[in-house]
């Protein structure tokens, strides 16, 4: 299994076309995308405003009973 693992590993690094453009001192950094914060805002907007609603659905019918 070692010794597999090896070989892909040492085919992938030495001759294959994934790793071009790959250098030592490469740095990689994670990028976020405009429509992923958009998705995040929104379903955060969403959570917010369910609450607001929930709360102002429950707190008539607490004064009610009262």
């Amino acid at each position: 299994m070692r010794e597999a693992s090896h070989r892909i590993l040492y085919n992938i690094a030495n001759f294959s076309a994934a790793m071009n453009g790959i250098s030592p001192d490469m740095t990689i950094g994670a990028t976020v995308w405009w429509w992923k914060t958009l998705l995040d805002v929104s379903m955060w907007t969403v959570a917010a405003l369910t609450l607001v609603a929930w709360m102002l659905w429950l707190l008539p019918r607490k004064k009610k009973e009262q």
